[in-house]
């Protein structure tokens, strides 16, 4: 195998591009330093450890981009570092200091690190084609900060390669769509040029074994606008009805620009066609909504059989074409907007809503009845030995302070109260519709003087002593429809004092 020997680095290891750099890198015989921010996150690990050839050739290293020289165990021995870590925090406030100043101090903790090592000679850097398409005209369309810190993490490697003699390869791919192997979704925000995710992996590693590889490679398949895309995706899954989203569309079918394929297609990049990178990534949507279209069509055989319960979530509620305005009571009248939740790039809301969508409408067709369940943000005490996504989160944001929402908002509700709704919803003749289950909604600072009040011991309050947030919530959720059901919801306390101590009982939480 080509890499039979060769040792490189890969930071960053868990996102999109990266995993599918790590698998291919591992396939090709390398041995690979793979660099996350945590080794005991295994969200961030196990899909790494899985790979063919990982047990015998892969390492990990925990790494940070903003700690200068943490990445130097990592790239010791290595002959390339393949740069796909940057720091991407949405929505920026105090622009400078979120985005900028980590996405060009952390490349050069990168390179600094890799100039030390005798044996390193290429580093290859993935930029983004927000680095290319941003300049002088056309004029500003607002504070256009992840372009700004692409450019400049871009700028400030290329100036310290030349002057340690490094070899760097920029690699500047478009929007990056096709099958994801870490089992987090990632963040997309470049516009909408497609490519996929395999042929970004594959140039990094062409960057690297091409001796002739120098300078920029622009990495963008095709240009196409979104009622394109979604004329390919209602061909393959025409179970999703997305022809009232293209039908009326103004687009005339010539992109406003092009981007050239000259030069990645000369380093020997084959790209794959648009129309099989979106089949692929639709696949991500198509087993929500089949999924719970299996089930109804077995529940639909059934004589005995009237009613099914659907558990589907807040995400299906929330977002509309507006966002709620301040003050705003939100009630089960509301529902999120499939084509906003697509341009926002919010696949789990997205995938929540075309499920809901397909059960209604299935149940009407086929004469069941149907009642959905719509939870927040759901906490309480854990059965199953294994952690779920909520609890996870709630872990995180104890031990770290890390954020699981951009608006440090939470949506509670007691998973106690969510089963007793999906009974209640049974037992109950006249029950009907959908069902919202929020208990109360609280920001961060709030849950952690709750568990302050309660593990004095912890000391969290340098965590919310100077929290801005002014105690009232942007919108409030209604209750009455849940409460009318029977639902009788559990305080926010309780629910949360329940949490952590059914986290320490199971061992994953120790204080």
């Amino acid at each position: 195998m080509i890499g039979e020997g060769k040792v490189v680095c890969v930071t960053g290891a868990s996102g999109f591009i990266a995993s599918w750099l790590v698998k291919l890198l591992l396939q090709r015989g390398y041995t690979v330093h793979a660099t996350v921010r945590s080794l005991d996150d295994p969200k961030k690990t196990k899909h790494l450890l899985d790979f063919d050839g990982a047990m015998e050739r892969l390492s990990l290293f925990e790494a940070s981009l903003l700690e200068e020289g943490s990445f130097e165990s990592a790239v010791n021995g290595c002959q390339c570092v393949f740069h796909t870590a940057s720091p991407i925090m949405f929505p920026v406030s105090g622009q400078q200091a979120q985005l900028l100043e980590p996405a060009v101090k952390g490349t050069l903790n990168v390179l600094k690190s890799s100039a030390k090592v005798p044996s390193l000679k290429r580093v290859v850097l993935t930029s983004s084609i927000a680095a290319v398409l941003f300049g002088a005209k056309p004029p500003e369309f607002g504070a256009l900060w992840y372009p700004l810190s692409k450019t400049l993490a871009e700028n400030a490697a290329v100036e310290f390669a030349k002057n340690k003699g490094l070899e760097l390869v920029v690699i500047n791919p478009g929007f990056v769509i096709g099958p994801i192997l870490q089992p987090t979704l990632n963040i997309s925000s470049e516009g909408f040029i497609g490519l996929i995710e395999t042929d970004v992996a594959n140039a990094h590693i062409l960057a690297f074994e091409n001796p002739q590889a120098n300078g920029r490679y622009i990495m963008a398949a095709d240009v196409y606008h979104s009622s394109d895309i979604m004329k390919i995706i209602n061909q393959n899954y025409p179970a999703f009805d997305y022809s009232e989203r293209y039908k009326d569309s103004k687009y005339v079918g010539t992109p406003n620009y092009f981007v050239s394929r000259t030069k990645a297609e000369s380093l020997g990049v084959k790209f794959t066609t648009v129309e099989e990178s979106i089949k692929d990534t639709a696949q991500l949507l198509d087993p929500a909504v089949k999924g719970t279209l299996n089930v109804l069509k077995s529940a639909a055989k059934v004589p005995s059989l009237k009613r099914v319960v659907l558990t589907s979530s807040i995400a299906a509620v929330l977002y509309g074409v507006k966002p709620p305005d301040f003050g705003a009571v939100v009630d089960e009248t509301w529902f999120s907007d499939p084509e906003t939740c697509e341009q926002k790039e919010l696949w789990y809301p997205l995938a929540k809503t075309l499920a809901e969508n397909a059960a209604v409408e299935f149940s009407k067709k086929n004469g069941l009845e149907l009642v959905v369940i719509n939870p927040g943000f759901v906490i309480g005490p854990i059965l199953q030995p294994t952690l779920n996504i909520t609890s996870e989160g709630f872990i995180r944001l104890i031990e770290t302070g890390k954020e699981i929402f951009p608006d440090g908002i939470y949506r509670l509700v007691d998973v106690r109260d969510v089963a007793n709704a999906h009974i209640l919803a049974f037992e109950n003749p006249q029950a009907n519709g959908r069902y919202l289950l929020v208990a109360n909604i609280y920001h961060s600072s709030d849950i952690m003087k709750i568990i302050n009040q309660n593990y004095p011991s912890l000391d969290y309050s340098e965590r919310y002593k100077d929290s801005k947030y002014v105690g009232t919530p942007p919108f409030f959720v209604s209750r009455t429809k849940a409460e009318s059901l029977g639902v009788k919801f559990t305080t926010a306390e309780e629910s949360i004092k329940d949490t952590v101590e059914s986290l320490k009982e199971k061992k994953f939480l120790s204080f």
